[in-house]
């Protein structure tokens, strides 16, 4: 049996063995690099910030793998009506540093909180929160020579809406949409029965259907929940916008008023691009392509060195975006009638800032004089011009029909001697159309194979 010296001599030589291997492997390893700080240092950020604000360098940088492109941007001529949101950037590191830290505080925009497809958009109660403005009454037209359905269309409401991509992750899916406000609940209300055969266009005419994506439209709290239904059923999205609130400096009807509030289209970022048509603009072809359209021949970037303090604060968030609008043709003033723009939460938050600036933009046209002023061509979000196809007026002659995708025409549905001949009755025998396909007993077998909501 070894005694205790030996034992103890062993163990102090593989102690020492130990620790040669140990200090061998040490040697031998290269010292691994010191962490990098997770968060810029403040002399960092701020130097990036002198970066954006330099005039030389007023485009924030695409990323490396793709190449700035050359090609200017498709924006004709600025429009008219120039930008004065004036550039104020900080004086020193400390108002830089906590300007950012303001920033951390400013919520992300939830995308739970947005309604799924599986849920029910009902009328809100708060229908007539206009009412201490004194806003004229509205002129609202029925159409009671135009024959309803015989199928109730509300029976196929709690389907998925048409082309909807329910696998899509949110913020992944682009969507056609138009906007909706009526304060009549008449299934024959002109506006109605206008959101009604647009969806009809853009779903299920052979010639103008879309092949890929959803039709979304966007209502007030007053569209009635029998007509949201019916739109619900006849293969839209169907989801509501709360009034927004301002004051104009003219009379104006509910209607009229009601159009700012579309700016809150801006803040469904459960969609990646929005093409807006109004119920006065009808297509007349597939339209799929305005998306593409609208990014040619590049995406668009802000000005930085044009940016408010407060929007340079979301530089990252905001500055790649996309608004791309039809032209009045007798001017170079927009045409928000159809439009295409990327949602986005801090975008939403500018516009509806911006409404309560009354003395900044035309009051009487005031969606159209808005977005003139935000999206300006010498502003920090310059916006482009749509080709004339996509917004077309109805003063073409005959042959010219056959060259646009998208006729622009105000109350289609009424009789006019002065417009072509070829629009004369259009709204009319469209809806007649609309009427039969809706009736037939095939159209059922087409709405459940959209899929019936869980």
């Amino acid at each position: 049996m070894p005694s205790s010296k030996s034992t103890r001599s062993l163990t102090l030589y593989l102690a020492l063995g130990c620790i040669l291997v140990l200090t061998t492997v040490y040697l031998l390893i290269p010292a691994a690099p010191p962490p990098q700080p997770l968060r810029k240092t403040a002399e960092e950020r701020l130097r990036l910030w002198a970066d954006f604000v330099t005039p030389e360098k007023n485009q924030v940088p695409l990323p490396p793998q793709v190449e700035a492109p050359d090609t200017p941007a498709i924006g004709l001529d600025p429009f008219p009506l120039g930008s004065d949101v004036a550039a104020t950037h900080p004086d020193d590191l400390a108002a830089y540093n906590s300007a950012k830290e303001q920033a951390a505080l400013v919520p992300k925009p939830d995308p739970a909180a947005f309604l799924t497809p599986t849920e029910s958009s009902p009328p809100s109660k708060d229908h007539d929160v206009f009412d201490d403005l004194e806003l004229l009454d509205d002129t609202t037209e029925a159409l009671l020579d135009l024959p309803q359905t015989a199928t109730n269309l509300s029976d196929f409401a709690d389907y998925f809406p048409h082309n909807y991509d329910q696998e899509a992750a949110s913020g992944q899916q682009k969507t056609f949409a138009t906007y909706l406000f009526t304060r009549n609940p008449s299934l024959s209300d002109a506006y109605f029965a206008s959101a009604l055969q647009l969806t009809y266009r853009m779903l299920w005419d052979l010639q103008s259907r879309t092949k890929a994506y959803p039709l979304t439209i966007f209502v007030s709290p007053s569209v009635s929940a029998l007509q949201r239904s019916i739109l619900a059923g006849a293969g839209a999205l169907v989801r509501e916008l709360p009034l927004l609130y301002w004051k104009p400096n003219t009379p104006l009807q509910h209607h009229q008023h009601a159009q700012v509030s579309k700016l809150h289209m801006w803040n469904q970022t459960q969609f990646s691009r929005i093409a807006f048509l109004s119920t006065d603009a009808h297509p007349l072809v597939n339209i799929d392509r305005i998306f593409a359209h609208a990014e040619e021949p590049s995406a668009q970037r802000c000005v930085a060195s044009e940016l408010q303090f407060r929007d340079a604060q979301h530089i990252d968030d905001m500055c790649r975006y996309t608004f791309a609008v039809g032209r009045l043709p007798t001017s170079e003033q927009i045409d928000p009638e159809v439009m295409v723009f990327s949602p986005n939460f801090f975008m939403h938050k500018r516009l509806v800032r911006a409404a309560g600036r009354t003395d900044k933009f035309d009051n009487e046209h005031p969606d159209r004089g808005l977005l003139m002023w935000m999206f300006a061509g010498d502003g920090p979000f310059p916006g482009r011009f749509l080709d004339r196809h996509w917004d077309a007026v109805g003063d073409l002659e005959n042959e010219e029909r056959g060259k646009i995708s998208i006729v622009h025409e105000e109350a289609l549905w009424r009789s006019k001697e002065d417009r072509p001949e070829w629009m004369r009755g259009m709204f009319a025998s469209k809806w007649m159309e609309m009427v039969r396909f809706f009736d037939d007993k095939d159209f059922a077998k087409i709405r459940r194979r959209d899929g019936l909501r869980s």
